[in-house]
């Protein structure tokens, strides 16, 4: 399961919670979004929590707080 790898598409924040479980666990995720943060996604989504992130592409957004995990 270690070796497994995940291609998550639109990070909504369900996909977004799935994606921490996962890599909690050990797998490989390779994200991928086009959209950009809206202020709502800013106040609902853990991985997006700054309202500065507003305006900024989603998958760019959420690279760091996943690699930290």
């Amino acid at each position: 399961m270690k070796e497994s790898k995940v291609l998550a598409i639109n990070l909504t924040g369900a996909i977004t919670e799935l994606c921490r479980h996962l890599v909690l666990s050990g797998i490989n995720l390779a994200l991928v979004d086009n959209e950009v943060v809206q202020a709502e996604s800013a106040e609902a989504d853990f991985l997006i929590m700054a309202q500065t992130d507003v305006g900024k592409r989603v998958s760019s957004k959420l690279i760091e707080p996943v690699e930290a995990i």
